[in-house]
Order: C-alpha cells, then sequence, then structure tokens
C-alpha cells in the first residue's frame, strides 16, 4: 500500500458522518504531523484548535485539492457596484475549478471598469473633504 500523505501535508477530514472521530472533525483542516505505517489510522494530523488526532489515508484529503477553493480564499473580494452575472462567473469558477467558457465583452468590461473608477474618485474626495 503506497502512502498518500506525508509528514507536513496541509489535510482535510473527509470521513463519513457516523464513524467516530473522522465524523466529529469533518471538514477541518490540519497539518500531518507523523505517520505511523503500522498502525490501523497511521496517520498522526494536527489541528490548530486542538491536539492530535489519528485517521486513514482515505478519511482525509489534500486541502488543496481544489484550485477553484484556494483562489476563493486568495481573492480579496468584489468591489461595490460589480456585475452581478460577471461575480457569479467567477464564484462558479472558484467553486467548481471549471474554466469560464463566456467571451468577454470587451467594451461591457471597459464601462464596468470606468464605473468602478468614478465611484473610487468620489469616495476619495468624500475622504478628504471630511478630513
Amino acid at each position: 500500500m503506497t502512502q498518500t500523505f506525508k509528514a507536513g501535508d496541509k489535510v482535510v477530514i473527509t470521513g463519513v458522518p457516523g464513524q467516530g472521530a473522522a465524523s466529529l472533525f469533518h471538514g477541518k483542516v490540519g497539518i500531518v504531523h507523523a505517520i505511523h505505517t503500522a498502525a490501523p489510522y497511521p496517520n498522526e494530523v494536527k489541528f490548530p484548535s486542538s491536539g492530535l488526532m489519528c485517521f486513514a489515508d482515505h478519511e482525509m484529503a489534500h486541502a488543496e485539492e481544489n484550485p477553484g477553493r484556494r483562489h476563493l480564499a486568495e481573492s480579496p473580494g468584489f468591489p461595490h457596484g460589480i456585475d452581478t452575472a460577471a461575480a457569479q462567473s467567477v464564484m462558479r469558477y472558484a467553486v467548481t475549478g471549471q474554466e469560464q467558457r463566456e467571451s468577454i465583452d470587451i467594451d461591457a468590461t471597459i464601462e464596468h471598469l470606468e464605473n468602478i473608477k468614478q465611484y473610487i474618485e468620489v469616495r476619495i474626495r468624500r475622504l478628504r473633504e471630511a478630513a
């Protein structure tokens, strides 16, 4: 049996509900602390808010498995007034990892960016007036 995890891997617990510790830690992210090859639950995982707990390979997945979720976590968010259709398209990509297949309307994008620029300029002016 090949090991799919190594010490230092960032993992998320995906255990089936009702299966002891795996169900209690379902969805939690931790770091593989050690591998005990002879044990039935060989992966010792350290969680930031609790101690160490051991899990089998089938109860865990690499936390970076979905690049869309990583993209969503790294995203600073959307500025006020963004086109909702564009926002939904970006969020759909972030959650599913599927490429956007829609063609980009350059004129609409430029208009949208000009609206954002105008909003920012008004906000800056108001802040300067208040200071």
